[in-house]
């Protein structure tokens, strides 16, 4: 369930641990939440243009994350307004993404099960999203987390967008370029599911 809390400052609700990355629309701090010494990922969404108001990008992911609930796709917990009007989204904190896995070490981390375990939870995953006509449109390593516990959770929902059948022409510039489909690579404008 994702509530929206509105606090005076970031600092009243949670204590900041580190940071973990910043991205385009935004900068991830590793977070305790003081009321229940819970760990979440806490985003600060920036808004790079005044004029232009809240990040469109923001704006879909939060929609549809709200509209996912299942344990491999990354939980939105709270959506947070300060006084001075910045918003944060809190979310599961994992401790690990595919992508630093694969690159940590030299040697191999993964055993044969962990790579079928893995396998078979991100296409769960977005077979959850193909079942709500949800299409992800960034997947690679760096958005796949993964909790110490082995738990894999599709993340980054900002390119995400919702298939609708009226609506078949969509964007071609989606997905970083060394994941991107082919069909997207020759321009192709009308697609669905298949681009993940």
């Amino acid at each position: 369930m994702c509530e929206h809390i509105r606090v005076k400052t970031i600092d009243d609700m949670f204590e900041t641990i580190s940071k973990v990355g910043k991205g385009t629309y935004g900068t991830v701090y590793k977070c305790r939440e003081i009321k229940t010494n819970r760990i979440l990922a806490l985003k600060k969404i920036e808004i790079l243009q005044e004029q232009e108001g809240f990040p469109l990008n923001s704006i879909r992911e939060i929609r549809i994350l709200r509209s996912l609930r299942d344990d491999n796709i990354i939980g939105l917990r709270y959506i947070i307004t300060d006084e001075e009007d910045r918003v944060y989204l809190a979310f599961d904190y994992c401790e690990y993404d595919l992508f630093g896995l694969i690159y940590s070490s030299e040697e191999n981390v993964f055993t044969d099960l962990h790579i079928v375990s893995f396998i078979k939870q991100l296409l769960h995953s977005l077979k959850v999203c193909q079942d709500s006509n949800i299409v992800h449109r960034d997947l690679k390593p760096a958005n796949i987390f993964i909790t110490r516990n082995n738990v894999l959770k599709l993340g980054d929902f900002g390119l995400a967008r919702k298939i609708v059948e009226n609506n078949p022409r969509y964007t071609s510039k989606v997905i970083t370029l060394y994941y991107r489909a082919p069909e997207l690579l020759l321009d192709c404008k009308v697609y669905k599911y298949e681009v993940d």
